[in-house]
């Protein structure tokens, strides 16, 4: 499986096993690195939804699903380490 394939089976960060290794929960403590993060995906998203025939007036319901899943993976990593944790 793949990063995000175990990521998605995932409802929070605490509970997943790659959670040392990930490369997008550090992101979630700069409000502008997350933002960054999230404006880069959709841009990448959008290009490969749109090279493989997705109707562009779906693309950005399937990425803010996505978003949402994050933004609340997110929250309640913070809740729970305020400042980022290695563990």
């Amino acid at each position: 499986m793949t990063k995000g394939q175990i990521c998605f089976q995932h409802k929070y960060c605490t509970d997943c096993p790659i959670r040392v290794e990930c490369d997008v929960r550090p992101l979630f403590y700069s409000e502008e690195e997350y933002n960054a993060y999230k404006k880069e995906t959709l841009a990448l998203s959008t290009a490969i939804a749109e090279r493989m025939g997705f109707p562009k007036a779906l693309i950005p319901s399937g990425f803010n699903a996505g978003v949402q899943m994050m933004d609340k993976r997110r929250k309640r990593e913070l809740e729970l380490h305020p400042t980022y944790s290695v563990k």
